[in-house]
């Protein structure tokens, strides 16, 4: 059975896909561990293969993971809310001064100040989340025998290859790029 492990990892265009076969979820670790030694982001490597997720750090590192994405959601909502509700307001009083039918000003001004709000931090949730890049998963050629893999994907050269050398290095049964 098959699990993934790091599954956070998104191609960005122009992105390069290094992969690494290993025989056992251990080997695999160890590369992890070389990769990170090597300054390689975590979130350009993702784990695949047999008993990864059943780690015990298998939860936390998700966690982990999933952290810088909720934090920049929760940033850019915060950000851009701000923003909505200011402008929002902006529109409520000018709405107001033009003789808008209403039967209190304040009470036009925080419900537009609202609805923009509303609408903006949605809008930055969902440019954060998808950022433009291509949602493709990752390969699902297997080499032969293997049991897990490392893959690395980035668009940074330098980045790449020192995730080639660290793979080199960790004793992989083979590595591919795409």
């Amino acid at each position: 059975m098959s699990t993934r492990h790091r599954s956070n990892v998104t191609p960005r265009h122009g992105a390069t896909t290094l992969i690494a076969s290993y025989g056992d979820a251990a080997a695999a670790r160890r590369a992890l561990v070389l990769l990170r030694n090597a300054g390689i982001d975590d979130a350009a490597i993702s784990i695949v293969g047999e008993g990864l997720a059943s780690r015990d750090e298998s939860a936390a590192d998700l966690v982990g993971e999933d952290r810088s994405v909720i934090m920049r959601i929760f940033w850019a909502g915060l950000i851009w809310g701000g923003v909505g509700a200011v402008v929002g307001a902006g529109i409520g009083f000018a709405l107001a001064r033009i003789g808008f039918p209403t039967d209190n000003m304040a009470i036009q001004v925080a419900s537009w100040a609202m609805f923009v709000h509303i609408g903006a931090t949605l809008w930055a949730a969902y440019a954060v989340i998808y950022d433009g890049t291509p949602r493709t998963a990752p390969p699902r050629v297997r080499p032969e025998g293997s049991t897990a893999m490392v893959i690395v994907r980035s668009a940074d050269a330098s980045m790449l290859a020192r995730a080639e050398e660290a793979l080199r290095e960790s004793g992989a049964r083979g590595t591919a790029r795409s």
